[in-house]
């Protein structure tokens, strides 16, 4: 790396080399000389700017966008691009339903094409291919994937209500986040990939095997545990961007360390366990006015739903944490209750909650408000 020199200090050493060794003694401000000194080194000290830049780009813990891409050329990766969501019908996510009576009554088949949307109709989900209604069925599921690319296509629990099958009575909805999408990967994952593209490029190594793991969207981490079943064997837990990992990311993991792994290799890929959880918290405001106040509940539940969500295998729920996601959504919540916690169905003693190795914590599928704000 080089010393940058400032336009103060480069002007200061030419004026003292000037007085120093020629004829020329008038240098102070206002003088022609130092006037010629200041315009010059500004340019000088600029270009210690510009080459100081270039220097840092240079090197993959500092270089950033453009010029990490072309690093990253050099060990023959490049940067991913985004990717559209999408959920198959085997994750049991996209339902379309009746409240009352058979769906079979109502209609037949849900055509490919068929779209679903949200309630401003901004994220679109296009059906991949036509699902016959079985005879006498309430209820199907469906494949379907983002209109458009990227985490704008990412919808929470129950985000896509609206459908164009034209019957009021056929209802639709996602029974979980779908979290599938990517955007342009990041300079930070993309340093990753290139620091440990030489061991990658090895083949059928645990940071091979690793990062084709984290190469599939919705997949947050890859823990890999050997010799799962015996010798020459391993099992790869992903832990999901969500709260569930969908049946095609699986899929698509399987057939990446399968292009990994050396000949002969046995392995298993698995999604943690979950562990259903549900609370019920009371805000005490006394200050708000009512028509406030639904939405501040709402948005407190949001808030425990996310800090649950990103919860890891082996993390810690923390009380303290949850009551903080609470107070932070408004000055006038002067304090928060919880009332009732329920863990697998069960209700437990209200305290910090510690996950096992391959624990993940996902909303209560058979409560219809896991995360109840009062």
């Amino acid at each position: 790396m080089i010393r940058k020199k400032s336009a103060n200090e480069i002007v200061s050493r030419a004026a003292q080399y000037l007085e120093r060794e020629s004829p020329i003694t008038l240098v102070s401000p206002g003088s022609t000389v130092r006037a010629l000194l200041d315009s010059v080194s500004t340019e000088i000290a600029a270009l210690y700017n510009t080459i100081d830049r270039a220097m840092l780009q240079a090197f993959v813990s500092s270089s950033s966008g453009v010029f990490l891409d072309l690093l990253s050329e050099i060990v023959g990766l490049s940067r991913r691009t985004e990717v559209a969501a999408i959920t198959s019908a085997n994750d049991r996510n996209i339902r379309f339903y009746v409240s009352t009576g058979v769906l079979s009554d109502y209609v037949t088949t849900i055509p490919a094409g068929t779209t679903v949307t949200n309630a401003d109709g901004l994220v679109i989900y296009v059906v991949d291919n036509t699902v016959a209604v079985p005879t006498g069925s309430t209820e199907v599921f469906v494949t379907a994937r983002a209109q458009t690319v990227g985490i704008a296509g990412n919808v929470g629990v129950g985000i896509l209500t609206t459908h164009n099958l034209g019957s009021a009575v056929v209802l639709v909805t996602n029974r979980e986040a779908i979290t599938t999408a990517s955007s342009i990967e990041t300079d930070e994952s993309l340093r990753f990939r290139i620091r440990n593209a030489v061991r990658s490029a090895e083949g059928a190594n645990a940071v091979s095997i690793r990062t084709a793991a984290l190469a599939v969207g919705g997949v947050a981490d890859a823990v890999m545990r050997e010799f799962a079943m015996g010798a020459g064997s391993f099992e790869l837990l992903l832990i999901p961007v969500g709260n569930r990992v969908p049946a095609t990311v699986i899929q698509q993991v399987v057939s990446n360390v399968n292009a990994t792994i050396a000949y002969g290799m046995n392995f298993t890929v698995r999604e943690p366990r979950y562990v259903p959880f549900s609370i019920d918290v009371e805000l005490v405001m006394p200050r708000t006015d009512d028509i406030d106040k639904p939405l501040m509940k709402e948005t407190a539940a949001s808030n425990i739903q996310r800090y649950v969500g990103q919860l890891r295998p082996s993390a810690t729920m923390s009380m303290g944490r949850i009551r903080e996601a609470c107070l932070s959504v408004n000055r006038d919540i002067v304090d928060v209750h919880i009332r009732n916690m329920r863990i697998n169905g069960r209700t437990q003693h209200v305290s910090d909650y510690h996950l096992a190795d391959d624990e993940v914590f996902i909303p209560d599928p058979a409560e219809a408000s896991p995360f109840q704000v009062v």
